[in-house]
């Protein structure tokens, strides 16, 4: 009884601060920056550290029985305010207590700030049976485990509160494109974060405190929740496991996430050069005398696909939808469909010769390492197939930007046969070309 009436007292103390910290992330979300930006990461398996688990006493969580039969939030909001500050305290205390003061600072304000924006969750597994969607744990807060109302009164600045659900959001993206928090190359935002000056206003200026900040909080929140934020914004259909919010829900993301939130899981990001050598392929002259037209429509729809639901192929998705079956994985995460590697042989033979120069060859190291083009290091290269585009971008002269050749395709095919590197009675498939031209909109 003497523990409850201390935290009672506790939360009642902080009420005030809670409530302007509240107030003060609201204002601000609009300052929010949503310019996510992706670069190839290195996958890792996602790790939660046990010693970093954030706890929450659920006695303290509002009776939702009585919530939905009052006629004023002012109950539920005072029971997630006193939430918000047991967290804090936790935070502070016992998480925070073996680092530097300024990561024990942030720490304490994150988690106030993760339970007033519902970025904390739960799902069922039972009748009243629920388990933790992200790295924190339910039980008793005490006055062992949780800081005084004086020692939190002097952490909590409402000031850290948008930097801090930044911060959040920033590592549930990389998890997003990389099924880690912090891989070793992160999202530009990440970086952004991380660089531009705004931790050190709060005394965070070292790289790994930064780090571990981002790890930390990002864990802590539900993955599920935020990917179901950005789905609403975005108005898709993921088909995301359902997680029920702990705290007051007020976080809305901006609508400008939408021209940001463009990505690919990181076990299919070398897809995108497939389809974007594969576009000029279709628009060139080439087209007539491929044999891959199938495979290069499988390719643009494979993308579409990855597109339309990134979480069905993201290495995780047994984790995170409600269908736990995995079609697109094998058992060890592997996508079992990678039909853009069936081509990359071929298709890096034409861009060496149409486009030599091509800012592809220096973003992807798949297409070209060391100096060296890397055709040959695929099963599908094929040495006719390197003669007939050698000698259709070696002699004869084409428009940069439509990978046309200006010689008519009449006398290509005349030259070609000269060569012996296509058939003398060789036609070109006008259906299978319009079809794949159609596929990639050409």
């Amino acid at each position: 009884m003497e523990v409850l009436n201390r935290v009672d007292s506790l939360c009642e103390d902080i009420t005030t601060e809670l409530n302007a910290l509240g107030e003060c992330i609201y204002e601000k979300l609009s300052d929010i920056s949503w310019k996510f930006e992706e670069i190839e990461c290195v996958t890792s398996k996602v790790t939660l550290f046990n010693e970093n688990k954030l706890m929450l006493d659920e006695a303290y969580f509002p009776n939702e029985n009585a919530t939905a039969n009052s006629s004023s939030a002012t109950t539920t909001t005072s029971a997630w305010d006193k939430v918000a500050a047991g967290a804090a305290a936790y935070a502070h205390k016992t998480i925070g207590s073996k680092y530097s003061q300024p990561v024990r600072h942030w720490l304490t304000n994150a988690a106030s700030t993760a339970v007033q924006y519902g970025l904390l969750a739960r799902y069922s597994t039972g009748i009243n049976v629920w388990t933790p969607e992200g790295n924190w744990f339910s039980g008793k807060w005490t006055s062992e485990n949780t800081a005084s109302a004086e020692e939190l009164r002097c952490s909590i600045d409402p000031s850290m509160s948008t930097l801090c659900i930044n911060v959040i959001i920033a590592g549930i993206l990389n998890y997003c494109q990389s099924n880690c928090y912090t891989p070793k190359n992160m999202s530009n935002y990440a970086l952004q974060l991380l660089h531009n000056g705004s931790m050190e206003k709060f005394g965070i200026s070292n790289e790994n405190d930064k780090l571990l900040i981002m790890e930390i909080t990002s864990q802590w929140c539900s993955r599920i929740k935020i990917i179901q934020l950005i789905e609403s914004v975005l108005k898709a259909s993921w088909d995301l496991k359902a997680v029920s919010s702990i705290g007051q829900c007020k976080l809305q993301l901006t609508p400008q996430i939408k021209e940001y939130f463009d990505f690919l899981p990181i076990n299919w990001k070398d897809i995108h050069p497939a389809v974007c050598i594969a576009h000029k392929l279709v628009k060139s002259n080439c087209i007539y005398f491929a044999d891959f037209h199938r495979q290069l429509i499988d390719v643009k729809i494979q993308l579409n696909a990855i597109q339309e639901n990134p979480f069905k192929y993201h290495c995780d998705c047994k984790y995170l939808l409600k269908n736990n079956d995995n079609n697109n994985h094998d058992n060890n995460n592997k996508p079992k469909v990678e039909n853009h590697k069936l081509l990359f042989g071929r298709l890096i033979t034409f861009l060496k010769y149409a486009e030599p120069h091509s800012q592809l060859f220096q973003q992807y190291k798949c297409l070209k390492c060391n100096g060296k083009t890397c055709e040959k290091q695929y099963s599908d290269y094929n040495k006719n197939w390197e003669l007939i585009v050698q000698h259709i971008y070696s002699n004869n002269e084409y428009s940069a930007s439509s990978m046309m050749t200006i010689t008519p395709i009449e006398e290509i095919i005349k030259k070609l046969q000269e060569l012996k590197l296509i058939s003398n009675n060789f036609k070109i498939d006008e259906a299978s070309v319009s079809s794949v031209r159609e596929a990639y909109q050409i």
